[in-house]
């Protein structure tokens, strides 16, 4: 009988990368038996969390910092960083205050403050030291001052604010103080307007603002209320100021993101603000009142 030849046909003999890649994977079970898996890297580079900005046209000044940790929960008698303030021309250093505020369960917050006089264009340090000796540190130079802004005549039913002066425009917000009806309770609602800012050149933007906007999201969320104040708050950005509105949510939360803080993550800026009445080129104030129906 004839038997058919398999042509092609190759005796299969295991080659040496075979051998090679079958004694690796042997030294990986083994070396994983021997060793427990670390998802979570040791942190040997970010030391504390540092976020807050100085502001010139206030008298007290407000940082958060807090220790890096791999959880929200923090121990509320965990000692706190000594935290040091310094202004970098003069050579002046405080020690900023701190205090701990819980938002919810064994969520807590270090905030830092101090009354040191902040002055625009000067370059100011914070340092925030553990009682390891490991610490994290920033430095911010704050804008020059500009000119209360004011509106000019609306276009299209919106009211436009011109914002003289500015370099960086770090923020504008329309904020209204709400009264409950019969009682002495106030609250504020505030609503952003910065992503909406058009620059001009020498200095100066444009800012659209809808009155009726504001009204109506008032209206919606609460009853039985009155409006007391409508106030305007602009910000302007010191030189180094990040330019948020042009990065996604992603990168403003990676460590390497946008983080000025050395040894440590977050941001520290320094800004000069206005806040002043919202009057439009009419006199109008925006006070109203929401009955509850």
């Amino acid at each position: 009988m004839n038997v058919p030849r398999l042509y092609g046909y190759k005796k299969l003999v295991p080659s040496h990368n075979f051998y090679l890649l079958f004694c690796c994977w042997v030294a990986l079970i083994i070396t994983a038996c021997e060793q427990p898996f670390e998802p979570v890297q040791e942190n040997v580079r970010h030391f504390f969390s540092i976020n807050g900005y100085l502001d010139a046209s206030v008298d007290t000044q407000w940082i958060r910092v807090m220790p890096v940790r791999e959880t929200l929960d923090l121990d509320a008698n965990l000692t706190a960083p000594a935290v040091t303030l310094e202004h970098i021309q003069s050579g002046e250093m405080v020690t900023m205050n701190d205090s701990v505020f819980n938002y919810a369960g064994d969520r807590y917050a270090y905030i830092y403050w101090t009354t040191m006089d902040i002055l625009p264009e000067q370059t100011y340090r914070i340092t925030a030291t553990g009682d390891d000796g490991h610490s994290s540190e920033a430095q911010a130079t704050l804008p020059h001052d500009f000119p209360v802004p004011q509106f000019r005549e609306p276009e299209f039913g919106a009211d436009i604010l011109i914002i003289r002066e500015v370099e960086k425009l770090a923020d504008v917000q329309v904020v209204y103080t709400i009264q409950r009806d019969g009682t002495a309770e106030e609250f504020k609602a505030a609503f952003p307007y910065l992503e909406f800012s058009i620059f001009i050149p020498q200095a100066t933007y444009r800012v659209p603002i809808n009155p009726e906007f504001g009204r109506s999201q008032i209206r919606e969320m609460y009853c039985n209320i009155s409006v007391t104040e409508r106030n305007v708050f602009v910000a302007s950005g010191g030189p180094e100021w990040v330019d948020f509105l042009s990065l996604d949510r992603h990168t403003i939360a990676l460590p390497e993101g946008i983080s000025n803080i050395e040894n440590g993550v977050g941001y520290f800026g320094g800004i000069i603000s206005k806040t002043f009445p919202y009057i439009d080129i009419e006199g109008n104030t925006g006070l109203f009142q929401v009955p509850c129906l």
